[in-house]
């Protein structure tokens, strides 16, 4: 791995040093992996479970609270009966990972959403 322009270190002798990645860059095949890692174990020390037929499905189910979040590379989905624990879950997931609520569903993966409020 090339060093970036402007932040070039040398050797002793003048040699251009390597570079070593510490860590998964987003873009890369494996930074999903490594997304994946962390978001389960922030996840699951909240509470969650993992489905057992699905690993990017996660299940809190607490107290009379349901809630059901897909997370597939870096786009999430989340439903849930209890619209304050859903907020507090948004914005602990904002904290930790700075994302965005996009607001209501309308394509997640291809599929088409179309929400009805009143039901």
């Amino acid at each position: 791995m090339e060093q970036p322009c402007g932040h070039e270190r040398f050797g002793p002798n003048g040699e251009p040093l390597a570079c070593c990645l510490l860590s998964s860059l987003y873009g890369i095949h494996q930074a999903a992996y490594d997304f994946h890692d962390v978001l389960s174990e922030e996840l699951l020390g909240q509470g969650f479970s993992k489905n057992d037929v699905d690993r990017v499905v996660f299940i809190y189910q607490k107290e009379g609270t349901i809630c059901l979040m897909a997370w597939h590379v870096n786009d999430g989905l989340a439903g849930c009966n209890n619209p304050s624990f859903l907020a507090t879950l948004k914005h602990c997931l904002h904290l930790c990972f700075r994302i965005s609520d996009m607001g209501l569903v309308t394509k997640y993966l291809g599929i088409q959403f179309e929400c009805n409020l009143t039901t």
